[in-house]
């Protein structure tokens, strides 16, 4: 079973990206540990936090000519096409 979850930013977090808190909270409210979660970040605050957390995390750069350093996350992709996810279907 696949869960996917988007956090209001609205919410004022005491820590802001690059510190895990967002990433932790989504993981919480999911109930399933950070090393089960994937991100995917388009930023390199994004993508630190997100790796700070624990979790797998895919740099976006989406037009491929960003100057954000994508060398912490695990894949960068170009194209959300590039972005797969195993999903298993009980």
């Amino acid at each position: 079973m696949m869960n996917l979850m988007s956090l209001s930013v609205a919410k004022r977090w005491k820590k802001s990206k690059p510190a895990p808190d967002i990433f932790l909270e989504a993981s919480r409210r999911l109930g399933i540990s950070p090393m089960e979660c994937a991100v995917i970040e388009d930023s390199t605050h994004g993508i630190n936090s997100a790796k700070t957390a624990g979790m797998f995390c895919y740099g976006y750069n989406a037009d491929g000519q960003s100057k954000q350093a994508y060398t912490q996350a695990n894949i960068e992709a170009t194209h959300i096409n590039q972005v797969i996810i195993d999903v298993q279907i009980d």
